[in-house]
């Protein structure tokens, strides 16, 4: 994922008109099963934001996720990692942006500080993002450094560093990656906190951080199974959420 020509080449894909939302593979069913009410997590649908409540009001926790999907991936394709947030007992959002593309819309994790359960029950949040979401997290976390910040497979624009804040940062990506490489993250460490985590799943690879279908090949084909690297970046995610509490 080289931040300087997917922004390049996004302008001007937006300048030709050739851009429409779709996606970079179908939902698993993983996903769609990750969406639906039950005893544990409400699921709420809404037009800006997918929303997992946990179900019982003791449970929740005042902590709340919003997460950024990665570019051109459906946002229902990330329903299983905020659930297992909302299961134990985190608020998560998903958010909804134009196009897919999460640049677009930096602010929209307003919408989900905005979201009545929100304002009721989170007295901080942690903001997340995969890829190109990760980007439009960072963007965010600028002018809201006192939130905290997940990234999966992404890391800061050349020009934004949050270097010098107190945000606490875990950055989190696997060793098969094709679009987010080892280079990409070692070559941006210098525009995140000192403080920062860092997590290598080794054996893990891009769309492995989300529940879409995979069609990378050869070197950037996972080695660890999809559950394995899903556990390891939820559990992950929870601790940070766990250091606001």
């Amino acid at each position: 994922m080289k931040i300087k020509n997917l922004v390049s080449g996004m302008v001007m894909l937006l300048a030709s008109g050739s851009l429409w939302a779709g996606g970079q593979g179908a939902v698993l069913d993983e996903a769609w099963t990750a969406m639906e009410t039950d005893s544990l997590v409400q699921v709420d649908d809404k037009w800006d934001y997918i929303r997992f409540l946990p179900a019982e009001a003791g449970a929740r926790k005042s902590v709340c996720f919003a997460f950024y999907p990665g570019g051109f991936v459906s946002p229902y394709a990330y329903a299983p990692y905020t659930r297992a947030l909302a299961e134990a007992g985190y608020i998560s959002f998903i958010l909804k942006v134009p196009i897919g593309f999460a640049l677009l819309e930096i602010d929209a994790a307003d919408d989900a500080k905005d979201d009545d359960y929100a304002q009721e029950s989170c007295t901080a949040f942690v903001e997340g993002g995969h890829s190109v979401g990760g980007v439009a997290a960072v963007e965010y976390i600028v002018d809201h450094p006192e939130d905290g910040l997940v990234l999966l497979a992404s890391y800061p624009q050349d020009s934004t560093s949050i270097a010098d804040t107190s945000t606490v940062v875990s950055s989190i990506y696997g060793t098969r990656d094709c679009q987010t490489t080892l280079d990409d993250i070692d070559e941006s460490m210098d525009n995140l906190p000192a403080s920062t985590t860092y997590l290598e799943i080794t054996g893990a690879n891009h769309p492995q951080f989300g529940w879409y279908t995979d069609s990378t090949e050869g070197d950037c084909t996972a080695t660890i199974s999809h559950e394995d690297q899903a556990a390891l970046f939820i559990n992950e995610t929870l601790r940070v959420l766990g250091l606001f509490e």
